[in-house]
């Protein structure tokens, strides 16, 4: 679901993805399978090694969407982008562009395969069941205009 609130003025976009009832993700700790629940559990020197190895210079949003594909993008969240942009900024250049070359504008497509911004704003409702299914956003909103650590 994705719609658009008015908070003082300002729009907001809102976009509910619900949550998977049980987590798919297994590992196998002395051989034997288990399944992960999202808690707080003891990391290894192997597990640590692991994940270095992942190390990755870009940026999370930047980098590739393992398994996505471009039939993955849902038009009508494309849609929706162009229609705000049609509010709020009627001469954006962006609105001249067709959908390609404005998802590869916006950092959606990377030599045409979609990046995790790409699959997280235009994502269809069952890309991301299929390709993030313990995916869970939180939105926070405030009245401040600057990060603080306090």
């Amino acid at each position: 679901m994705v719609r658009v609130d008015l908070i003082d003025g300002k729009r907001v976009v809102v976009v509910f993805v619900p949550e998977r009832a049980t987590s798919p993700s297994t590992s196998r700790s002395r051989g034997s399978p288990r399944e992960r629940i999202a808690s707080d559990c003891t990391v290894t020197d192997a597990d640590l090694n692991h994940f270095a190895s992942l190390g990755n210079t870009l940026p999370f949003d930047q980098r590739l969407a393992p398994g996505a594909t471009r039939s993955d993008i849902d038009l009508r969240a494309v849609e929706a982008y162009r229609q705000q942009l049609r509010t709020g900024r009627p001469g954006s250049e962006l609105l001249l562009m067709g959908d390609d070359e404005l998802l590869h504008a916006v950092g959606a497509l990377q030599d045409g395969r979609v990046t995790n911004a790409g699959l997280a704003l235009y994502g269809s409702q069952l890309a991301l069941r299929r390709l993030w299914p313990s995916l869970r956003t939180d939105v926070i909103t405030s009245d401040a205009t600057e990060l603080s650590d306090s």
